[in-house]
């Protein structure tokens, strides 16, 4: 795969769509053709913790980003941040492992024993429900092009049980 390096003038730099959440720790999904998703993350809004899953496609004329329906990309709960996703568009898959929302209005914090799968093609979600000794904030997943369809692999992180993190003394190796 070659790279190429752009310079600002050969970009038109354009400012950004007020709608889309302005987010940190969350993840970016893309086929590597023309399409991105943009999932979970720490919204920069006090009170804005919906989980919401936005979409910028390059290859149309007019490049935008567009929030895809909650209820038809199947999304549920609040956004979750500090979990770690994984691009495989060999599979059209993204994979978002772990994570929690922290509530601004509250001490309360909810940590997601789960794992996001998204489907390219239908851009719609699904929850796989994850064991207690899965990482599941501060940690690395990676996918590997090994057996039948791959291994997703988490690496380090934490797990959680009862409020209380615990960094994680054994690597878990999952199956696509």
């Amino acid at each position: 795969m070659d790279f190429q390096a752009v310079t600002t003038d050969e970009v038109e730099l354009k400012p950004q769509d007020p709608r889309v959440p302005l987010i940190s720790n969350g993840t970016l999904w893309s086929n590597q053709i023309d399409t991105l998703w943009l999932f979970g993350g720490v919204s920069s809004g006090p009170t804005d913790h919906d989980n919401t899953l936005w979409r910028f496609n390059s290859s149309l004329k007019e490049q935008k980003w567009t929030q895809l329906d909650k209820n038809s990309a199947n999304l549920t709960g609040a956004r979750p941040a500090d979990g770690a996703g994984c691009n495989v568009p060999s599979h059209f898959k993204g994979y978002y492992l772990g994570g929690m929302a922290k509530y601004a209005d509250s001490s309360v914090v909810e940590y997601f024993h789960s794992m996001t799968v998204f489907d390219m093609k239908t851009e719609k979600t699904g929850v796989i429900g994850v064991p207690q000794y899965v990482p599941i904030i501060g940690h690395n997943l990676v996918f590997l092009s090994a057996g039948k369809d791959g291994v997703l692999v988490a690496l380090g992180g934490h797990t959680e049980s009862n409020s209380v993190l615990e960094r994680v003394s054994d690597n878990f190796v999952g199956h696509e």
